[in-house]
């Protein structure tokens, strides 16, 4: 969001976004600041896994995108937390993003139409479509590792797993819940105080 031009703003505006959730980490978020209108919209900034992108700059982006995600749902519970507390409130639209747009952002996302009642396999399906969608931006992501100096080999390599999906990684985060919750339900009540009343109101706002 930080390259959103006039006509972008006045677009989100008259969609009716009135809640943006940055979860970046600090010092992404520093450098690309997102360009919004403040007096319509709401900017809540929640870095999910804080060390993500200084690692990936590094060429340490892990080989099982699987493990990162779990560490995720494991280790990111205040933050997806005061997500949920945050679209629970929100009058309009939400937007949520990361950098990639497929990692937290994917992990966020799974959770919110998990608990707006999507089936497993649509969300899995709807994670997938990234490989589909998401076909720009793969020749600028390796340059910008090429000029950080790593190696052109080891840069088309964190590039393919920096932009790409694959159905394991979503699925071992919804595995490890389904492992340790005997519901989704109780997964939300569980770690985000999120009852079947609270549910019900969140259902109500954001489905049609």
């Amino acid at each position: 969001l930080h390259g959103l031009t006039k006509e972008d703003e006045d677009y989100l505006d008259s969609y009716g976004v009135r809640l943006v959730i940055d979860v970046r980490g600090n010092n992404e978020a520093f450098l690309h600041p997102d360009h919004l209108d403040k007096k319509q919209m709401k900017k809540l900034h929640v870095p999910l896994l804080d060390h993500i992108q200084s690692e990936a700059m590094l060429g340490k982006v892990p080989d099982d995108m699987g493990d990162m995600y779990i560490g995720l749902v494991e280790n990111s519970k205040d933050g997806l937390k005061e997500i949920f507390a945050c679209l629970a409130e929100t009058e309009g639209a939400a937007l949520y993003h990361c950098t990639a747009g497929k990692d937290r952002t994917g992990v966020a996302a799974a959770l919110i139409l998990k608990a707006l009642g999507v089936s497993r396999e649509d969300i899995v399906e709807d994670y997938l479509l990234t490989n589909a969608c998401r076909t720009t931006g793969r020749d600028q992501f390796r340059g910008m590792l090429e000029r950080a100096e790593l190696p052109a080999e080891q840069a088309q390599q964190v590039t393919e797993i920096a932009t790409g999906v694959r159905r394991e990684s979503i699925e071992s985060a919804l595995d490890a819940i389904e492992e340790k919750y005997p519901s989704f339900e109780e997964y939300l009540r569980a770690e985000f105080e999120i009852g079947a009343a609270e549910l019900e109101d969140i259902r109500a706002r954001y489905l049609v």
